[in-house]
């Protein structure tokens, strides 16, 4: 019995040890950024107070990351590749396992962001409402603790002669702040704490090249895509009818529309929403909104089920949903319609309300 407990005392010394190099070894910031030409541009571009990070004309620019968590050292998982295309609009992230084979692929050209996964073979597709928005999926990973400064949603809590500590706030009382310990001169981040988990950026790589990326796998068709629309480009729509309860209804303004189609095993989503908020909003949870899809035989099948099931199957018919919304089941000749709103009386209003768009 002493020899067990001997021997238990020395094997939690040395997980305590162990435990606390690899921590340690994830919060260690490394050897920095090198110094590299296109280091000295960013660091020039910090300087002049750039929001984006700068191109090479003519040329691209390859930044590789490791990205190290606590247990990289026993578990490898592998590395990520940014290219920075000579055009603003263009840029890629390429995932790669530990054998250097690509998992996913993220390619940004203007307002459209194509996500490819190739372990799952599948390809997602979204068009934003700008290019700067777009460019977040590349480069928020290596200059969005920037823009948070810049736009105030970051404080710094800590200063050192080499790096600057930088704080997110919070969207909203319940999201957790994140923090990340930037290189002073270029703002590229050296290590990150993700609520309880630290993650180190180790920079392989960075270099300006006329080459860009190669030997890619081909990417998967893209079997999921999604349009954000203005009122003029839903106008347009031309894949199925669409009904909308106006500009303005009872008190609430047209914020925006979306198109959404997926290609799911079984059913596919091939809808299009219109989301209304409080005059004066521009952001947030939409209190009003309603999803339009084509009158199909599968739209209507799906119906039967969901009646069979318990479930909305009939014109007119009212639930609540888990958001806090009720909702309206609208079938016209050529749509189905869902009405979201606050209330009863509101989905109510909004179904005599619903008028073509064009």
């Amino acid at each position: 019995m002493k020899w067990l407990k001997l021997f238990l005392v020395v094997l939690f010394i040395t997980f305590g040890f162990a435990a606390t190099w690899v921590v340690a070894s994830a919060l260690d910031p490394g050897s920095g950024i090198p110094d590299t030409e296109y280091t000295q541009m960013l660091a020039k571009a910090v300087q002049q107070g750039d929001s984006r990070l700068p191109r090479v004309p003519g040329k691209f620019v390859h930044i590789r990351i490791q990205k190290i968590f606590p247990l990289a050292k026993v578990f490898t998982f592998g590395y990520i590749d940014i290219w920075l295309g000579p055009d603003p609009s263009e840029s890629q992230r390429i995932e790669q396992d530990s054998r250097g084979t690509a998992t996913v692929q993220v390619a940004v050209q203007d307002k459209t962001v194509t996500t490819s996964n190739y372990t799952s073979k599948w390809s997602d597709q979204r068009i934003l409402d700008s290019a700067d928005i777009a460019s977040q999926f590349t480069e928020g990973d290596l200059w969005g603790w920037r823009q948070a400064l810049l736009v105030g949603k970051g404080t710094v809590i800590n200063e050192t002669a080499n790096t600057i500590s930088v704080r997110t706030i919070p969207e909203s009382p319940s999201s957790t702040a994140l923090e990340a310990t930037l290189d002073r001169k270029t703002h590229l981040p050296l290590s990150i704490q993700l609520g309880m988990v630290p993650v180190r950026y180790e920079y392989l790589t960075i270099e300006i090249t006329t080459k860009g990326p190669t030997n890619l796998l081909e990417p998967p068709a893209v079997r999921s895509i999604i349009i954000k629309m203005t009122l003029e480009q839903a106008r347009r729509f031309t894949k199925f009818p669409l009904y909308y309860l106006g500009e303005e209804f009872s008190g609430y303004h047209l914020e925006g529309s979306q198109y959404t189609y997926q290609d799911l095993i079984g059913k596919d989503t091939n809808q299009v929403g219109f989301y209304y908020l409080p005059k004066g909003q521009t952001k947030g949870e939409a209190p009003v909104y309603l999803v339009v899809e084509p009158k199909s035989q599968e739209v209507l099948d799906e119906l039967v089920r969901r009646g069979k099931a318990g479930g909305m199957a009939t014109d007119g018919q009212i639930s609540k949903v888990l958001s806090s919304h009720v909702v309206m089941l609208t079938i016209r000749d050529d749509v189905v319609v869902w009405l979201y709103g606050p209330d009863e009386a509101t989905v109510r209003a909004m179904r005599e309300s619903l008028r073509p768009l064009r």
